[in-house]
């Protein structure tokens, strides 16, 4: 599984976000059009190379979980199950092992009382192996 597909499958395991809202809910890079709040949709940045081994490297990868809800409450309830769920957290996926995802920006923003935005950056240190 991809590390998103992974962090889909840890949303739908944790005993709190799923209440919240399901994973059916949750996107990766971008929304379908038209759909509705609330959502939240994962999109990932390009990675950088921050070491090389004989054994693998290690990338650096920028994860931003963007909350879209129709109240304030409601996101930063969504914001504080995910920071209970993934931060400070290490597992595996089929890009590799993920030896640290933790929490680097909260932004909140509200641009319209019915319409908070909060995105949520995480940084996730990936260790590939090398298979060769």
């Amino acid at each position: 599984m991809s590390l998103e597909h992974t962090l889909r499958e840890m949303w739908s395991a944790d005993p709190t976000l799923p209440g919240l809202l399901t994973v059916d809910r949750v996107f990766t890079g971008c929304a379908p059009p038209q759909t509705a709040a609330p959502l939240v949709v994962l999109e990932r940045r390009a990675g950088r190379v921050i070491r090389n081994t004989s054994h693998g490297r290690v990338e650096q990868i920028e994860l931003i979980w963007k909350i879209r809800t129709a109240t304030y409450d409601e996101a930063a309830s969504l914001a504080q199950a995910l920071a209970d769920c993934f931060d400070r957290q290490s597992f595996a996926c089929d890009e590799g092992n993920v030896a640290l995802l933790r929490q680097r920006d909260n932004s909140r923003t509200l641009p319209r009382p019915d319409r908070p935005q909060f995105d949520v950056t995480y940084e996730a240190m990936l260790i590939r192996s090398v298979t060769e």
